[in-house]
């Protein structure tokens, strides 16, 4: 049980604060620098750093690669951007697993003694 709670609290520490808002795909204005999730026909979405911008390309980096895409093969495109309630969701949730956990260690651990002792 203890190491349910570790594992889960050490996850919830790392959950990503970012999130990907679905954009136009006809008038999307693309942003060198920036990061999106694009589908080109039936394929997955790729994570994408965008390089570079013309009238009908972008040049992308993904996983250390980069490539030419023509804008007309994009089927769907999501831009990532900050999500300041999900962070604050999983800051607190994760606050609150590690000290549940902290809690059940300290209470499983059979002793007067208490994990944490003031003063």
């Amino acid at each position: 049980m203890v190491k349910i709670a570790c594992v889960l609290s050490i996850l919830m520490l790392f959950n990503s604060c970012y999130t990907y808002q679905q954009l136009n795909t006809a008038d999307s204005d693309y942003v060198v620098g920036k990061r999106y999730e694009i589908r080109m026909g039936d394929r997955e979405m790729e994570k994408v750093l965008i390089k570079a911008v013309t009238d009908s390309t972008l040049v992308v980096v993904q996983d250390k690669t980069e490539m030419t895409i023509q804008k007309s093969m994009i089927t769907e495109s999501r831009m990532r951007k900050y999500s300041v309630g999900k962070t604050i969701v999983a800051s607190a949730l994760g606050a609150f697993v590690v000290i549940a956990t902290i809690g059940i260690i300290s209470w499983s651990s059979g002793s007067n003694k208490s994990f944490i002792e003031c003063c």
